[in-house]
């Protein structure tokens, strides 16, 4: 996964380089649409045809209650061992402690 990715003014999409419309320099009409001490875009945005920037690949963000529902639905999908508890149940244990651990330091 790329550290840097091209995001769209217009429309907020956000890709990589070779899925650029079209890239600087080759940008239809560049001094038209740009300001003098405008940072230079890097390209043409695929959907809506909007200047593109540079910009740090963004961060997903994932909270407690989304980690609880991801666990729960693993741990369901798992059936039981013989003795009653499943190996999914045992990491589910250890993973919800550590997660809590994680959001509440």
């Amino acid at each position: 996964m790329p550290e840097l990715v091209n995001q769209c003014q217009g429309c907020g999409w956000i890709g990589e380089d070779d899925a650029l419309a079209s890239r600087y320099p080759d940008i239809e009409r560049l001094g038209m649409r740009t300001s003098p001490g405008e940072i230079i875009p890097s390209g043409e945005c695929p959907e809506c045809g909007a200047l593109c920037h540079v910009v740090p690949m963004p961060k997903a963000k994932l909270n407690i209650f989304d980690l609880e529902y991801l666990l729960e639905l693993c741990r369901s999908d798992c059936p039981p061992e013989e003795n009653g508890e499943s190996e999914a149940e045992l990491m589910y244990d250890k993973i919800k402690l550590m997660a809590k651990e994680m959001f509440d330091a």
